[in-house]
């Protein structure tokens, strides 16, 4: 008997078969709709996620809530800029209201094109974040830098007036957040709120003066004078944004500050290296600090 069970031991199985007896360890198939099948082999559909279709229509509303959330907090960024723009500054938050309504929040990469001059003129800008330059380009090629805008700076006002064509290019010197206001939202705000037209007639006003300011520099003032006065005007808008009385870091090339300056980048190079020795600046690539602001006024005559 005992060699009888011994044989049968070593008897061999057959291919593919199980002992007897064996507990079947073949993996459940997975709970998800795509591993469940009915008997006639088609695939069953997934359960109704939690509250049916209300679940859903309440889904999708909070969508449009969150949507209405996002416009709302903008609105009121919105008026919050417009109050420090000297244009809007005097309105009543009533008047801010109503032209933050129609402004759009735009934004631009570092080194972008705004608008180039010749183009349509219909929207202006106010900036709330970054910086740009207006340019002027001879038949020549030659460029001419205009000015600087940074942050609670308007252009491209001249659209809120009419519809010709831009008279200047305006390019992105970093990362830049502004609302757009179309040129005929505004003027229809304009006539149902003189207060803005006059703010706004000022505001041009102080712009036409700059303007004839710079022509007589560069009429009448040396070179040396002109640059220490550009940077002096950097400074400022720098300190307004939140720097310091010392050390002003102003992001700028000699390029670009000769082209405010009106004069060549050889000579406001020269004056630089001397600004530099004297200590008052330090210059590095694309930026340069302001150690000592005061000692600008030294220079300009």
């Amino acid at each position: 008997m005992d060699a009888a069970r011994r044989a049968a031991r070593r008897r061999p199985r057959p291919a593919g078969g199980r002992r007897r007896g064996a507990r079947d360890r073949r993996r459940p198939r997975a709970a998800g709709a795509a591993g469940r099948r009915g008997r006639d082999g088609r695939a069953r559909r997934a359960p109704a996620p939690p509250g049916g279709r209300a679940g859903s229509r309440g889904l999708r509303a909070g969508a449009r809530c969150a949507t209405r959330l996002r416009g709302v907090s903008t609105t009121a960024q919105s008026i919050e800029l417009l109050a420090q723009v000297p244009v809007f500054e005097a309105l009543a938050p009533a008047d801010l209201l109503a032209v933050a309504e129609v402004a759009v929040p735009r934004q631009f990469p570092a080194g972008q094109v705004i608008f180039r001059e010749g183009d349509s003129s219909d929207t202006c800008y106010v900036l709330s974040r970054g910086h740009v330059r207006a340019v002027r380009e001879n038949i020549d090629g030659r460029t001419i830098a205009l000015a600087h805008f940074g942050p609670g700076d308007i252009f491209g006002e001249l659209a809120m007036f009419d519809d010709e064509r831009r008279s200047a290019t305006i390019e992105t010197l970093d990362e830049v957040e502004a609302i757009g206001i179309l040129g005929q939202d505004m003027r229809r705000l304009l006539r149902e709120h003189p207060d803005i037209s006059v703010k706004l007639v000022i505001a041009l006003g102080r712009r036409l003066r700059e303007a004839n300011e710079r022509l007589s520099r560069q009429s009448f003032q040396t070179v040396q004078s002109r640059v220490a006065g550009v940077l002096g005007q950097l400074v400022r808008q720098a300190q307004a944004e939140g720097a310091g009385q010392t050390d002003v870091l102003v992001t700028i090339t000699q390029a670009e500050i000769a082209q405010l300056a009106g004069s060549s980048r050889e000579s406001a190079s020269r004056f630089l290296a001397v600004l530099e020795r004297a200590g008052v600046v330090s210059q590095g690539r694309g930026r340069l600090t302001v150690h000592d602001p005061p000692a600008l006024e030294r220079y300009v005559y």
